[in-house]
């Protein structure tokens, strides 16, 4: 496939899938619809990774690529597999006499446990990721500089973990504070892209101005 139609295929494809999450509501309809086109954006980005990042195909990089895009993938399908079952009442067996309240709290630790999971796979395969413009912690400075992209995610690499047993640290307070959990996990995940995205920042400028 021409690197160019690959290019717009993905962007039109996320641009879809973000279009449709931000004015559909939370449904099962709507979730398959997302789930599909980022699918096929991830599909169309694994096939033509070489071309897109510029790298042997023979290359490890290549692979740990495709690594992150085969755990996007089948992270995307649990996800969007969990939410449909959820809608058609796959789980009302499991579910029955329990209140609103805990069924409110129950899918709020699941969501902490996925969130967990996401960062701490992601976090250790960042450090191995190489320099592109597709996948990893793109920022301004990060995709202007290599080095600057290596420092990046060698610290994302470092926090990855700390913050994905923070993020489970909190489900046993938050059992009982429900009204904070989202603010909790929310909170993590920002420290998870402010403290290497902010230190790199300030690698990046030093490097440029001549402070390194």
């Amino acid at each position: 496939m021409n690197i160019r139609l690959a290019q717009t295929l993905i962007e039109i494809l996320c641009l879809a899938a973000l279009g449709i999450a931000l004015l559909s509501g939370e449904n099962a309809a709507a979730a398959g619809a997302v789930a599909v086109c980022l699918l096929a954006a991830v599909a169309v980005y694994y096939k033509n990774i070489p071309a897109l990042t510029h790298i042997s195909p023979d290359s490890p990089k290549v692979r740990t690529l495709r690594t992150v895009a085969v755990f996007c993938v089948c992270y995307v399908l649990f996800m969007a597999g969990v939410l449909a079952a959820a809608e058609f009442g796959l789980f009302d067996s499991v579910t029955a006499g329990m209140s609103e309240a805990r069924l409110n709290t129950a899918s709020k630790l699941f969501m902490g446990l996925a969130l967990a999971v996401f960062m701490a796979f992601m976090g250790n395969l960042s450090p191995k990721l190489p320099y592109n413009r597709y996948a990893g912690l793109r920022l301004p400075w990060t995709v202007r500089d290599e080095e600057t992209w290596v420092v990046a995610h060698r610290i994302l690499g470092y926090v990855s973990l700390p913050l994905s047993i923070l993020v489970l640290a909190g489900v046993p307070t938050e059992l009982s504070l429900d009204r904070y959990m989202e603010f909790w996990w929310t909170g993590a995940l920002l420290l998870y892209v402010l403290i290497p995205g902010g230190l790199s920042g300030i690698f990046y400028c030093r490097k440029f101005s001549g402070r390194l």
